[in-house]
């Protein structure tokens, strides 16, 4: 096992990949489970961010959708499975929670200043 934090920043600068060649097996032997992560249709970005990740790979720009004055939604759990699979990495679980609209799983603690406890466990 191998946790891994890939908040955008760090996902764009291949931290997935550099964690599956850590493991001695084939990624079709690996499983990956998304965590708790902002979702599609709450994750707006500029164009730098998004031409960043399509700089690295044009399959990438699938993983983003024109939003406002030159905004975009970004998918950062398709932006994860995306890499996940070009290292070989086919089983992927998780990716379902949202941590900006499930306020009660989730507190804000980065816009309201009010903290609760949050525990992943595998």
């Amino acid at each position: 096992m191998l946790p891994v934090h890939a908040g955008w920043r760090c996902l764009c600068d291949g931290i997935l990949e550099k964690a599956i060649k850590q493991f001695k097996s084939p990624g079709s032997s690996i499983m990956a489970w998304l965590g708790p992560a902002i979702r599609a249709e709450k994750f707006e970005v500029d164009g730098e961010v998004r031409d960043a990740f399509i700089e690295h790979d044009a399959e990438l720009v699938q993983s983003f959708k024109a939003y406002n004055n030159g905004k975009y939604l970004a998918d950062l759990y398709l932006l994860a499975s995306l890499k996940l699979n070009a290292v070989g990495v086919k089983n992927i679980y998780g990716g379902t929670y949202c941590t900006v609209s499930e306020l009660t799983c989730f507190p804000p603690y980065r816009r309201d200043d009010v903290t609760g406890r949050i525990a992943s466990l595998i």
